[in-house]
């Protein structure tokens, strides 16, 4: 199984052979592969055993998926019909998505996924596609669908991989932040852009609040769910401060956080399938937590929902 950075060259011969790939790097250089069995995402920057790199104007990072797949079906979604992504996904297998950052795809996944028919039944992960280092969305944060070998700005790109009996998909999440739990926040709507929340069940404006604290808008909010710490991002380059990375839900309990200083280094298996980390890690770089990454970084990650300042990974098991 192949994995690592190609030239287009190189890339275009895997695609003329037909295989089956994932595929990262910036606009320019992934408009000049031919169609064939691929999905891709924009992403300016990748980490390769700990190090940030930028990408080059011609390499791209490949994912070939195993050949004992059974199906890799590629699909485009608008807004309006992400809802039916879960539906639609393999039996027995995993889905790939990818999502423009800025676009109405990514802001109606991030806000509502949870509400879609069989969510959490089908293994999904995947990023969020940016090409810039400053957080404003451009014409270069697109996904391509190789079926066609066209960008989409607005679109989700998805394939749908299947699996043969015997085999199963896993997604894990990994983040190196752990809830301060001295402080309960709850929203009263889901939203991207918080202003008046509960706080300690007392009303508050939470940037106000964070401020007055000297709380740090560089460490995300986390929410536990299922025994997973999820990770919510604050821009906190942007104005407000409190523009968020992807959505915080009504409902759920959200802390302040603090770097976990044990857990020094994310033990992320070798035989991976796929794995993606955060910008964040090449804008702020710890090595020694990133010494077993390699893979694109990106504007925002996903695991099942889109997440922030977190590493995603995929990884396939035989049933026992």
């Amino acid at each position: 199984m192949i994995q690592g950075l190609f030239s287009v060259s190189e890339v275009s011969r895997m695609i003329d052979e037909g295989l089956r790939l994932i595929l990262a790097g910036v606009k320019e250089t992934l408009q000049q592969l031919p169609a064939g069995n691929w999905i891709a995402g924009a992403t300016p920057c990748y980490v390769s055993s700990g190090e940030p790199n930028e990408f080059s104007e011609n390499q791209l990072y490949v994912n070939q998926l195993p050949e004992y797949i059974t199906q890799a079906e590629i699909k485009t979604y608008d807004a309006d019909h992400l809802k039916n992504i879960f539906k639609e996904g393999p039996e027995n297998g995993f889905t790939v998505l990818l999502l423009p950052f800025g676009s109405e795809a990514l802001r109606e996944y991030a806000l509502h996924a949870f509400d879609y028919e069989n969510f959490g039944l089908v293994p999904l992960f995947g990023w969020v596609a940016g090409e810039g280092t400053n957080w404003a969305s451009s014409h270069a944060d697109v996904v391509i669908s190789g079926s066609d070998a066209k960008a989409h700005l607005n679109k989700a790109v998805v394939m749908h991989v299947g699996l043969p009996a015997g085999k199963y998909a896993e997604v894990h999440i990994h983040s190196p932040f752990k809830i301060r739990p001295d402080t309960a926040i709850v929203f009263d709507e889901n939203t991207t852009h918080p202003t008046d929340v509960l706080i300690n069940g007392e009303k508050r404006r939470l940037e106000e609040y964070m401020v007055s604290r000297n709380i740090s808008f560089q460490y995300p909010l986390i929410a536990n769910m299922a025994g997973i710490n999820i990770c919510v991002s604050f821009y906190y380059d942007v104005k407000p401060l409190t523009t968020m990375g992807t959505a915080l839900f009504k409902g759920l309990t959200y802390y302040f956080s603090e770097p976990d200083t044990d857990m020094r280094i994310w033990e992320i298996p070798h035989d991976r399938i796929y794995a993606l980390c955060c910008l964040y890690y090449v804008l702020e770089p710890d090595p020694e937590r990133l010494c077993q990454m390699t893979g694109p970084a990106t504007y925002g990650e996903i695991g099942y929902q889109v997440v922030s300042q977190s590493i995603v990974y995929l990884t396939i098991g035989d049933v026992e």
